[in-house]
């Protein structure tokens, strides 16, 4: 999904703006293969055959990335809107293997645009996916989020996220890179979207 915003308009991503073109695109092979490599290891201390796991596991991710990034790379190549930084969403879970950043350097190299973790939580958050209720989904989201100027002054971004669910924290980071991190645009790309939007 790639969703535009500029200075020119409102920073608010809405539902009607989104060109349903990655998600699409995804061969149903590889969208099959997702779900067994997205569990999480949590293992403290971490033992020798759990670090090999791990291992085997961002094996298994860089494989199915490359051919996810290949089909979003094709999509924005397509799309024809200026990217001077493709900047990920931070994550909202810490994991050994973070699909969201893979998949945003894999797009990058794809298209020889730099990535840059610019955007960063000012605190220890929840999965903001099981917040349902907008108005806790707000407050979760009030200055959650900080920029690093430096990186995006001027620049016209691509947001991205792997998943789109009602919008919020898309829009709470673009206004952010627009606002404080004096963006010049931010478009936003996202490989699949939740069947609630809540």
């Amino acid at each position: 999904m790639l969703l535009g915003t500029d200075r020119s308009r409102a920073a608010k991503i809405g539902t009607a703006e989104i060109l349903l073109g990655v998600a699409r695109a995804i061969p149903a092979p590889i969208a099959s293969r997702l779900d067994p490599i997205t569990a999480e290891l949590h293992v403290t201390p971490t033992p020798p055959f759990v670090l090999a796991t791990v291992k085997e596991q961002r094996e298994r991710y860089v494989k199915v990335v490359g051919e996810i990034a290949a089909v979003a790379a094709d999509f924005l190549k397509r799309q024809r809107r200026p990217i001077d930084l493709i900047v990920p969403a931070p994550p909202s879970a810490t994991r050994h293997v973070q699909p969201v950043v893979l998949l945003a350097e894999s797009i990058g190299a794809a298209l020889k645009i730099p990535v840059a973790g610019c955007v960063t939580t000012t605190r220890p958050s929840s999965q903001l996916k099981d917040i349902t209720d907008p108005a806790e989904r707000a407050e979760a989201l009030a200055g959650l989020y900080a920029v690093n100027a430096c990186q995006t002054k001027g620049k016209a971004i691509l947001l991205f996220d792997d998943l789109y669910r009602s919008g919020s924290t898309l829009n709470a980071i673009s206004s952010l890179l627009l606002d404080h991190g004096s963006a010049a645009q931010v478009n936003v790309l996202t490989i699949t979207r939740t069947r609630s939007n809540r």
